[in-house]
């Protein structure tokens, strides 16, 4: 019978040679740890794609150098008189409260496996200021497109998948999409559209969810 732990035939193989099998669980100790995972966190669903990765950064990961960990990266942007906005422009650089991202778009070597959106809004002239939650009925009657580079990886949609009222089990104004790569040195593009000009001094937080690579 084979032991998944131990990664040997049966108690007398491990009895036999304790060695090589702990030699075996040391070297397939992260294998496993992707493969006995039920856990859908972004952390988890990036781990099961990493083969899709460069292999330079595949085997930083297998060596311990690289760790995948759960990250977000976002932008404020004021959109007050406006129907139809970039979320995130060329222009932005990293500000704290504000961005966490220059230009739009992520390092070198920053892959970052996308898994879900939160849009918020929150009025204030000062946008560093604002209080954001559930955004306002103009905007989540609007429309929302994510690019890529030249990519569409959410195409034009209603943005009343953002409306999280009368939800316990999610965070405001989230909306989980199928796990997409967005990788390094490209442009990140969202936008915007709404039926009317939004409310003065309104701006708009998006949050994308996910998970990326870290120093170990």
């Amino acid at each position: 019978m084979y032991d998944e732990v131990n990664g040997i035939d049966g108690i007398d193989g491990l009895a036999a040679n304790v060695s090589a099998a702990r030699k075996a669980a040391k070297s397939l100790k992260y294998k496993h740890s992707m493969i006995s995972t039920n856990d859908l966190s972004a952390k988890a669903e990036f781990e099961k794609r990493i083969k899709n990765l460069p292999k330079g950064i595949q085997n930083a990961i297998m060596q311990g150098r690289l760790q995948v960990v759960d990250y977000k990266i976002y932008n404020v942007k004021p959109v007050g008189g406006q129907s139809n906005k970039e979320l995130w422009e060329s222009q932005d650089v990293k500000v704290y409260g504000m961005t966490n991202v220059n230009n739009r778009m992520l390092e070198a070597n920053k892959w970052f496996l996308m898994t879900g959106i939160q849009i918020l809004s929150g009025v204030n002239a000062n946008p560093k200021a604002a209080v954001f939650s559930t955004s306002d009925v103009n905007i989540l009657n609007g429309e929302f497109e994510l690019m890529v580079g030249s990519s569409i990886l959410i195409p034009r949609i209603s943005c009343k998948v953002y409306d999280t009222r009368g939800k316990s089990d999610s965070f405001i104004g989230f909306y989980k999409v199928t796990p997409q790569w967005i990788s390094p040195q490209t442009e990140i593009k969202p936008q915007l559209w709404t039926f009317a000009p939004i409310t003065a001094d309104t701006n708009v937080k998006i949050i994308i969810h996910g998970a990326t690579i870290e120093k170990n």
